[in-house]
């Protein structure tokens, strides 16, 4: 039997809070494809979670049968984006080929040093 829980309020805010009260390490959340006009206005509850809480979000698409074989990981060479690429590299298949991308910020139109 899996627990159930019933939240009011905004959707986002309300499973980033949940989240956080639980624990959790990740949310996981189903991808669905919004058109222009609702993402302009915030609508779209995956963008709105990454704003609203502190956890790990993975958004799945409905095709997704299995790993993913070709990921892309963005670090900024902290403990957090490296922490969050050892994440991503447990959640893959075994065979999959990895992109490791740095971009280095533009400090006021002016390229950083660190």
């Amino acid at each position: 039997r899996w627990p159930v829980t019933t939240c009011e309020g905004d959707t986002a805010e309300a499973l980033a809070a949940h989240a956080m009260k639980r624990n959790a390490r990740a949310i996981l959340v189903g991808r669905t494809r919004h058109g222009v006009i609702p993402r302009l206005l915030g609508g779209e509850t995956v963008v709105r979670l990454l704003h609203a809480g502190d956890r790990l979000v993975l958004a799945v698409d409905a095709s997704m049968t299995r790993l993913p074989r070709r990921v892309v990981i963005g670090t900024d060479l902290s403990v957090y984006s490296h922490h969050a690429a050892r994440v991503a590299l447990s959640m893959m298949a075994p065979d999959a080929s990895v992109l490791l991308v740095h971009v280095d910020a533009m400090r006021d139109g002016t390229r950083g040093s660190d």
